[in-house]
């Protein structure tokens, strides 16, 4: 793998991505969840089919289970250019007909530089990690 050319700003952008997608998971706020995201974002959930674009992201996860906790942060921020990933591992507690479930999660995202310098989320792919 190149070097990452991404700015200690950049890096941190990227993470802070991470961390809304946390905090409105946890909040049920998938507006606020999908506003991270491109127009065109593209979603690959496990056992499901890709979901395109922010509101059917949006849709898509107004069915996600209650998560009653939510953690965890990037072990990998790499980029370069206008293309950047992060990758890492999750724990979450969620509520699944009336019963708390442990689950963890790994996942790589895929962010794309826009015009104004920030970033936003283009596809975020994840599947389960075993605890």
């Amino acid at each position: 793998m190149n070097p990452s050319t991404l700015s200690p700003e950049d890096v941190q952008a990227l993470k802070d991505i991470t961390a809304t997608h946390l905090k409105t998971g946890l909040q049920a706020d998938w507006r606020g969840w999908v506003e991270t995201c491109t127009d065109d974002v593209m979603l690959l959930p496990p056992g499901a089919h890709r979901v395109d674009g922010r509101e059917a992201a949006e849709a898509w996860l107004e069915d996600f289970p209650k998560l009653v906790a939510f953690e965890g942060e990037p072990s990998i921020v790499h980029g370069s250019g206008t293309m950047a990933f992060t990758t890492g591992v999750a724990t979450a507690k969620l509520e699944i007909e009336g019963e708390i479930v442990d689950a963890a999660m790994k996942w790589l995202a895929i962010c794309e530089r826009q015009k104004d310098g920030g970033w936003k989320l283009l596809a975020d792919m994840w599947n389960d990690e075993p605890l």
